[in-house]
């Protein structure tokens, strides 16, 4: 378990967390199950994919509401040109985005890096089409 407000690991069973005094649950900035730092409105972690609960806001798929990314988009970007990591900066994942065009950049010396790169795009693809990507904000994406 990870302090919603400073993002340390604590205990499970503690009240508060002893790095920085906040109550158990009661940040917004920091996820519960990963410690990976969100939006405070997102009701999902787009790190690790758990719902971060009802009491972080109103942003976010589980309550319906969506982003102004379009899915049609974002799926053909990542089926077509994904491997040089552009439905990944569409979506506003920068740092995934990055990785995936110099998998494809270094990797252009090994085949690996570019079957990887392009396995992986395939797969965030088929993961849109079916609805499952949000995009870096945790929001749904729009049909």
């Amino acid at each position: 378990m990870y302090c919603t407000n400073c993002g340390k690991e604590m205990d499970g069973g503690a009240a508060i967390c002893l790095a920085c005094g906040y109550a158990k649950n009661t940040g917004k900035k920091y996820c519960e199950h990963c410690g990976a730092e969100h939006n405070p409105n997102a009701v999902v972690c787009v790190s690790c994919g758990c719902s971060l609960g009802g009491s972080q806001g109103s942003a976010g798929a589980a309550t319906g509401q969506v982003g102004d990314k379009a899915k049609t988009t974002a799926g053909l970007l990542y089926v077509l040109i994904g491997w040089l990591g552009i439905g990944d900066f569409y979506l506003g994942y920068t740092t995934k985005g990055i990785i995936k065009l110099a998998l494809t950049l270094i990797g252009g010396l090994l085949v690996v890096g570019i079957v990887a790169s392009i396995g992986w795009s395939i797969y965030d693809g088929v993961l849109t089409f079916q609805g499952k990507k949000l995009d870096a904000k945790g929001y749904a994406l729009k049909d």
